[in-house]
Formats: C-alpha cells, sequence, structure tokens
C-alpha cells in the first residue's frame, strides 16, 4: 500500500484556472457557448504536460500563462541553431495554441515567481 501523504496532491483550483484562462481565450478568438470552450480547454490539458507559471515581464508587470514547455509539437522549429542565452526559457502558451496564433514564448528562469505542473 503505497502513502498517499508522500504523493503530490492535485490541485484542483490551479487546473480549474488554467482550464478557464482556456477556454475564455477560445470563446474569445472562435465565439460559441461556454460548454464547447470548456470540452476543448479540458481535452488541450488532458493532452499536454501543461505547466501554470507566473513570471514578471521585463516591464515589471506579473502575467500567469498556461505552456507547455514541448513547443516543438506546436510549431517547427527554425533560426540559425545559436545557443539561447542562460536561464531563458521556451515554451508554448497554450492559450495561443487554442486561439490559433504563434504559440511561442519566452521568459527567464529568474523572473518566474511560481510554476506548478498541472
Amino acid at each position: 500500500m503505497t502513502n498517499v501523504s508522500n504523493q503530490k496532491k492535485f490541485n484542483r483550483s490551479a487546473y480549474m484556472g488554467a482550464v478557464n484562462r482556456i477556454a475564455h481565450r477560445i470563446r474569445k478568438v472562435r465565439g460559441g457557448n461556454w460548454s464547447e470552450a470548456l470540452k476543448s480547454a479540458h481535452a488541450m490539458l488532458r493532452n499536454n504536460k501543461a505547466t501554470l507559471v507566473t513570471f514578471s515581464k521585463v516591464s515589471g508587470e506579473q502575467t500567469t500563462r498556461v505552456v507547455c514547455f514541448e513547443w516543438t509539437a506546436f510549431v517547427e522549429p527554425k533560426g540559425s541553431g545559436r545557443p539561447r542565452p542562460a536561464g531563458l526559457r521556451i515554451a508554448a502558451d497554450l492559450s495561443k495554441v487554442a486561439a490559433g496564433e504563434y504559440p511561442v514564448i519566452s521568459f527567464y528562469e529568474n523572473r518566474v515567481l511560481s510554476s506548478e505542473a498541472l
């Protein structure tokens, strides 16, 4: 028998917050009803390794995004192949994926205020 207290507990509040963020973006871009937007958002989170990340932008503004660090699943990599700066994280914003927009965002690890896997 496994000890439940040693296992990471599912944070329903964070998960539902992520679902609502994605569903709101879907509804804003595509229209439709809330129920269909929620279904699409749940499917997106079920099919991807999502993380809820809160970070501060260069301007000092704080923002929270639902991201997937496996961004190459959504966009084909291009560029010169030069190494990226130390501490720079590249991810796909799942709200932008759902909206059909270019999803790649980047942020520095030292600007991350909180991060929670969903």
